[in-house]
Order: structure tokens, then C-alpha cells, then sequence
């Protein structure tokens, strides 16, 4: 047991984090949860919102917990983007970060947390400067969606339930267009990284 202890403290130690991409849909918009961080490092700045990975805790079930804190809600829509981990990442500590897409009804989202959290829900076509590597991780998201939108209708998750099939259907078609359009928009923008707060 002692040489199994010594193997795992003779490499180095970082930390390991959840960053959550919500995507929320209200009239006829593509909407995405950020904040204007009010901590540091780069407070003013504008990200997406995440949290650690605790030492008793899975991958998903840390990203649940995530969204529950971020958006009030459970037993949402999500799905792992993918894991960045570029060496100067993060500035304040060596940090591996998980990204995962979630898809939840905008009216259902507790908007009390928009000021406890500083979050904003925000065109996703007009989005503002965003730091660190969380372009990337919006840009991967959507990709995900579009290719997961054209074999399930995985957009109704963005939509309340107690309208009718058609208005649904309809909105559908709509958030398909809109996914598609904020591709684009993205790729030709780039949406890059606040080199103003590095500089």
C-alpha cells in the first residue's frame, strides 16, 4: 500500500472541473446561460458557468450536481462535449475541464439565480467576448447539437411540454435553423478570446 501511495504522489496533482453550456430557446431564439464573473481571476469578464469535481464524486454525477446549482433544475437533458485541457488554460491553477451541452425549458429555469449568479441569458448569435477556452466549448456544443437534432428530436427539451404537437413540431424546425444559423455565425466570428483583459 505504501508503494502504491508513493506511485500516485510522485505525479503532479490538478484540478478537474465541469463547465455546463445551457442552451435555452424563447421566442424564436437560441439562448445560452452566461455570467459576468464577479471573482477572480479575470472578474468582469464573461463565461460560461461550471464548478469542481469533488473527491467522492463521479464525472456525471458532478455535472448533474452542476446544473441543479446553476440552472435550479434536475433530471435535465445533458451531454459530455468533450474534456479541454490545454496547459495555460486557466491562469490561476492547472485545470482539466469537462464540457456538457444541456437543453433545458427556459420558463422552467429559476430566475432568481440570473442575480445571485450574475448569469445573463443571451442571443447565442450576439454573444459577447468570452475567455479562457469556452468558444471552444459553445462551438463543440452546437456541432453536437446539429448532428444530434437531425436523428432525434432532441430540441423538444427545449420546449414546454403542454403545447400542441404541431407548435412543438414547428419550433422544432425553428431551433433546428437557429442551431444551424449560430454555427455558422460562430465559425465566421471565431468569438475571440478577451485579449483586452490579457493584454
Amino acid at each position: 500500500m505504501e508503494k502504491l501511495r508513493s506511485f500516485y504522489e510522485s505525479h503532479p496533482r490538478f484540478h478537474v472541473a465541469i463547465d455546463c453550456v445551457v442552451f435555452g430557446f424563447k421566442d424564436g431564439e437560441l439562448r445560452i446561460l452566461i455570467q459576468q464573473r464577479n471573482f477572480e481571476p479575470f472578474q468582469g469578464a464573461w463565461s460560461l458557468m461550471g464548478g469542481f469535481v469533488r473527491e467522492d464524486e463521479d464525472i456525471d454525477e458532478a455535472a448533474r450536481r452542476v446544473c441543479k446549482e446553476l440552472t435550479g433544475l434536475k433530471d435535465v437533458y445533458m451531454r459530455q462535449v468533450g474534456t479541454y485541457g490545454k496547459v495555460d488554460r486557466d491562469p490561476g491553477a492547472r485545470v482539466v475541464s469537462i464540457a456538457y451541452c444541456v437543453l433545458i425549458d427556459i420558463d422552467r429555469y429559476n430566475q432568481q439565480l440570473n442575480m445571485m449568479n450574475n448569469s445573463y441569458w443571451e442571443n447565442i448569435t450576439t454573444l459577447p467576448d468570452m475567455f479562457f477556452d469556452h468558444k471552444d466549448m459553445i462551438m463543440d456544443a452546437l456541432r453536437l447539437l446539429q448532428r444530434k437534432i437531425s436523428r432525434e428530436p432532441v430540441g423538444f427539451n427545449l420546449l414546454p411540454p403542454l403545447f400542441t404537437l404541431l407548435f412543438r413540431i414547428t419550433n422544432l424546425i425553428i431551433i433546428a435553423i437557429a442551431i444551424r444559423i449560430s454555427t455558422n455565425t460562430m465559425r465566421a466570428q471565431k468569438l475571440p478570446l478577451i485579449s483586452s483583459l490579457t493584454e
